[in-house]
């Protein structure tokens, strides 16, 4: 049985366990906050610190946390780990994914959702954008990707008149859809930085759907919710183009094609397993900069 040191402690560490802990050999887990180091994680492993790795007799270092790219450098360049020893999991190991959009009925829910939000969303003029894997389907496959696991939005440059989170329910209010979304926000430095919507119905497989605000610092559009580690050029979110989409319209970032490579690079070819490390762009994120900002989430319906 291999023996592995597991790096992160968060969910991903619990589903990665989930799925895959009784074929391996867990001699030791270890997270660069250090308000955990010396607790006790499941099945009484103490989380140690990260400069503790020389120490154990091990197989290969798993990295289960989406700080991965950040994860991986500190392991070769401050604690000398051969990168043959590093291994980074598709992130549908480190989720909770039933890749919902496989069932037909799903997929099409998801389909309504997004055609009949961004109805709303051109008419009264508000910037929503498809954004991520959802704006790659669109693109790329001409539908919502099988294998994605939920619908991505992003928000930019509202008008200063409109309270986005009045907006939203009431567009909710006028959607006319098999399910009832519930809505909750996650808040960072006491400022609403993402809306989610989610649902429980017995004949839809359940998926998210993200609201993400994008905010300008410097020079670039920065992903609030991950604290920048997503981010894009100026120009990609100053101003947003409308497209068809099987017979519908929806917004969508400037230069869309253009953009779709900043974040993926090679966008055109579909990729099921996408790690951390295949997005060709990601902002530097410190983790504990990250954890002392998050406040939480409210729920609002």
């Amino acid at each position: 049985m291999k023996k592995v040191i597991l790096f992160g402690t968060g969910n991903g560490s619990k589903e990665y366990l989930l799925k895959y802990g009784s074929e391996l050999d867990v001699v030791a887990i270890v997270d660069n906050d250090k308000e955990k180091e010396g607790t006790i994680y499941q099945d009484n492993l103490i989380i140690s610190s990260p400069s503790s790795i020389a120490s154990f007799d091990y197989d290969e270092i798993i990295i289960v946390s989406q700080w991965a790219k950040e994860i991986s450098s500190q392991l070769e360049k401050e604690l000398n780990v051969d990168i043959s020893k590093i291994y980074i999991p598709p992130k549908k190991d480190i989720k909770d994914v039933q890749r919902p959009f496989e069932d037909p009925n799903t997929r099409e829910l998801a389909r309504e959702i997004i055609k009949k939000l961004s109805y709303y969303a051109i008419e009264d003029n508000i910037p929503l954008l498809v954004d991520f894997g959802t704006l790659l389907g669109i693109v790329r496959d001409n539908d919502v990707i099988l294998w994605d696991d939920d619908v991505d939005f992003s928000i930019v440059n509202l008008p200063l008149d409109v309270e986005f989170e009045t907006w939203l329910l009431n567009a909710i209010g006028k959607i006319n859809l098999p399910v009832n979304l519930n809505i909750k926000s996650k808040i960072v430095d006491n400022k609403q930085v993402s809306f989610i919507l989610f649902f429980k119905h017995e004949s839809y497989k359940t998926f998210s759907i993200s609201i993400s605000l994008r905010e300008l610092k410097d020079d670039r559009y920065i992903h609030l919710p991950s604290g920048g580690m997503w981010y894009s050029p100026q120009k990609f979110f100053d101003k947003y183009e409308i497209i068809e989409w099987d017979k519908h319209k929806v917004m969508v970032p400037f230069c869309y094609k253009e953009y779709l490579e900043f974040l993926y690079g090679d966008w055109k070819k579909p990729k099921k397993d996408i790690t951390m490390t295949d997005y060709a762009n990601l902002g530097e994120v410190k983790y504990e900069d990250f954890i002392k900002s998050g406040d939480g989430y409210k729920e609002i319906m």
